[in-house]
Protein backbone atom coordinates (compact mmCIF):
# COMPACT_ATOMS: atom_id res chain seq x y z
CA UNK A 1 0.00 0.00 0.00
CA UNK A 2 2.84 2.37 0.87
CA UNK A 3 4.55 1.66 -2.47
CA UNK A 4 1.34 2.38 -4.37
CA UNK A 5 0.95 5.70 -2.58
CA UNK A 6 4.59 6.62 -3.27
CA UNK A 7 4.27 5.73 -6.95
CA UNK A 8 1.04 7.71 -7.25
CA UNK A 9 2.55 10.79 -5.60
CA UNK A 10 5.67 10.53 -7.78
CA UNK A 11 3.58 10.36 -10.95
CA UNK A 12 1.46 13.27 -9.80
CA UNK A 13 4.60 15.33 -9.12
CA UNK A 14 6.07 14.49 -12.55
CA UNK A 15 2.85 15.44 -14.33
CA UNK A 16 2.55 18.70 -12.40
CA UNK A 17 6.16 19.81 -12.89
CA UNK A 18 6.28 18.87 -16.57
CA UNK A 19 3.22 21.02 -17.24
CA UNK A 20 4.89 23.94 -15.46
CA UNK A 21 7.96 23.76 -17.72
CA UNK A 22 6.18 23.34 -21.01
CA UNK A 23 6.02 26.34 -23.29
CA UNK A 24 2.71 27.34 -24.79
CA UNK A 25 1.60 29.16 -27.91
CA UNK A 26 -1.52 31.03 -28.96
CA UNK A 27 -2.30 31.65 -32.62
CA UNK A 28 -3.99 34.95 -33.26
CA UNK A 29 -3.96 38.01 -35.49
CA UNK A 30 -3.88 36.32 -38.89
CA UNK A 31 -4.85 38.46 -41.87
CA UNK A 32 -5.98 37.16 -45.24
CA UNK A 33 -5.98 39.46 -48.28
CA UNK A 34 -7.49 38.79 -51.71
CA UNK A 35 -8.50 35.21 -50.94
CA UNK A 36 -11.66 33.44 -49.81
CA UNK A 37 -10.11 31.83 -46.69
CA UNK A 38 -11.18 33.51 -43.44
CA UNK A 39 -8.71 34.71 -40.81
CA UNK A 40 -10.09 32.26 -38.25
CA UNK A 41 -9.71 29.38 -40.74
CA UNK A 42 -6.05 30.33 -41.31
CA UNK A 43 -5.53 30.52 -37.55
CA UNK A 44 -7.00 27.04 -37.09
CA UNK A 45 -4.85 25.69 -39.92
CA UNK A 46 -1.76 27.17 -38.23
CA UNK A 47 -2.78 25.60 -34.90
CA UNK A 48 -3.16 22.18 -36.50
CA UNK A 49 0.17 22.39 -38.30
CA UNK A 50 1.99 23.77 -35.23
CA UNK A 51 0.90 20.74 -33.20
CA UNK A 52 2.75 18.48 -35.62
CA UNK A 53 5.82 20.71 -35.93
CA UNK A 54 6.64 21.65 -32.33
CA UNK A 55 6.52 20.38 -28.78
CA UNK A 56 4.69 23.53 -27.65
CA UNK A 57 1.31 23.34 -25.98
CA UNK A 58 -1.03 25.00 -28.49
CA UNK A 59 -4.06 26.90 -27.18
CA UNK A 60 -7.20 26.21 -29.17
CA UNK A 61 -9.65 28.98 -29.97
CA UNK A 62 -11.98 27.45 -27.39
CA UNK A 63 -9.22 27.53 -24.73
CA UNK A 64 -8.61 31.20 -25.49
CA UNK A 65 -12.30 32.05 -25.12
CA UNK A 66 -12.56 30.08 -21.85
CA UNK A 67 -9.51 31.78 -20.34
CA UNK A 68 -10.52 35.28 -21.41
CA UNK A 69 -14.27 34.94 -20.91
CA UNK A 70 -14.90 36.42 -24.36
CA UNK A 71 -13.85 35.94 -27.98
CA UNK A 72 -10.93 38.29 -28.73
CA UNK A 73 -11.74 40.62 -31.62
CA UNK A 74 -8.70 42.78 -32.14
CA UNK A 75 -8.94 45.22 -35.00
CA UNK A 76 -5.69 46.51 -36.49
CA UNK A 77 -3.59 43.95 -34.66
CA UNK A 78 -0.38 45.49 -33.33
CA UNK A 79 2.52 44.17 -31.28
CA UNK A 80 1.21 46.05 -28.24
CA UNK A 81 -2.27 44.48 -28.56
CA UNK A 82 -0.80 41.02 -29.11
CA UNK A 83 1.39 41.41 -26.01
CA UNK A 84 -1.63 42.44 -23.96
CA UNK A 85 -3.55 39.41 -25.26
CA UNK A 86 -0.57 37.14 -24.59
CA UNK A 87 -0.26 38.38 -21.03
CA UNK A 88 -4.00 37.89 -20.47
CA UNK A 89 -3.71 34.32 -21.76
CA UNK A 90 -0.44 33.72 -19.86
CA UNK A 91 1.23 32.26 -22.95
CA UNK A 92 4.91 32.23 -23.86
CA UNK A 93 4.45 32.88 -27.58
CA UNK A 94 1.91 34.22 -30.04
CA UNK A 95 2.02 33.23 -33.68
CA UNK A 96 0.58 35.88 -35.99
CA UNK A 97 0.92 36.69 -39.65
CA UNK A 98 -0.74 37.01 -42.99
CA UNK A 99 -1.56 35.33 -46.26
CA UNK A 100 -2.16 37.28 -49.43
CA UNK A 101 -2.69 36.55 -53.08
CA UNK A 102 -0.90 38.89 -55.43
CA UNK A 103 -0.22 38.56 -59.16
CA UNK A 104 -0.61 34.78 -59.30
CA UNK A 105 1.37 34.17 -56.11
CA UNK A 106 0.44 33.20 -52.56
CA UNK A 107 2.55 34.99 -49.98
CA UNK A 108 2.71 33.68 -46.40
CA UNK A 109 4.28 35.74 -43.65
CA UNK A 110 4.38 34.47 -40.05
CA UNK A 111 5.90 36.00 -36.91
CA UNK A 112 6.61 34.42 -33.55
CA UNK A 113 6.21 36.89 -30.68
CA UNK A 114 7.91 36.13 -27.38
CA UNK A 115 5.42 37.48 -24.83
CA UNK A 116 7.60 37.53 -21.65
CA UNK A 117 10.45 39.30 -23.49
CA UNK A 118 8.10 41.53 -25.54
CA UNK A 119 9.97 40.93 -28.80
CA UNK A 120 9.64 39.05 -32.05
CA UNK A 121 11.82 35.95 -31.93
CA UNK A 122 11.70 35.19 -35.62
CA UNK A 123 9.66 35.68 -38.76
CA UNK A 124 9.40 33.92 -42.08
CA UNK A 125 7.93 34.86 -45.44
CA UNK A 126 7.63 32.50 -48.37
CA UNK A 127 6.05 33.01 -51.78
CA UNK A 128 4.45 30.18 -53.73
CA UNK A 129 2.82 29.93 -57.14
CA UNK A 130 -0.95 30.24 -56.70
CA UNK A 131 -2.49 26.82 -56.05
CA UNK A 132 -5.55 26.81 -53.82
CA UNK A 133 -5.43 23.03 -53.40
CA UNK A 134 -2.05 23.28 -51.65
CA UNK A 135 -2.84 25.89 -48.97
CA UNK A 136 -2.26 23.49 -46.05
CA UNK A 137 1.03 22.34 -47.53
CA UNK A 138 2.22 25.91 -48.05
CA UNK A 139 1.31 26.84 -44.47
CA UNK A 140 3.15 23.75 -43.19
CA UNK A 141 6.29 24.57 -45.18
CA UNK A 142 6.33 28.20 -44.04
CA UNK A 143 5.75 27.25 -40.39
CA UNK A 144 8.32 24.45 -40.57
CA UNK A 145 10.96 26.93 -41.72
CA UNK A 146 9.92 29.41 -39.01
CA UNK A 147 10.09 26.84 -36.20
CA UNK A 148 13.27 25.25 -37.57
CA UNK A 149 15.04 28.61 -37.61
CA UNK A 150 13.78 29.41 -34.12
CA UNK A 151 15.00 26.08 -32.83
CA UNK A 152 18.46 26.68 -34.26
CA UNK A 153 18.66 30.13 -32.68
CA UNK A 154 16.97 29.60 -29.32
CA UNK A 155 17.20 25.82 -28.90
CA UNK A 156 13.88 25.85 -27.01
CA UNK A 157 11.47 24.28 -29.44
CA UNK A 158 12.04 20.68 -30.48
CA UNK A 159 11.53 20.44 -34.22
CA UNK A 160 9.79 17.25 -35.32
CA UNK A 161 10.17 16.09 -38.90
Amino acid sequence: MKNTKTIFLSLLFICFTSSLWSLNLAVYGMKVNNYSLSSSALEELCREESIGLTNLEILSERDMVEQLGYHPELKNVSKRKLLKLGNSLAVDYILSGSMKVKEGAMIYHFELLNVPNACYETENELTFTFNEKQVRRMVRITLRDLYDYFYQIENQITFQQ
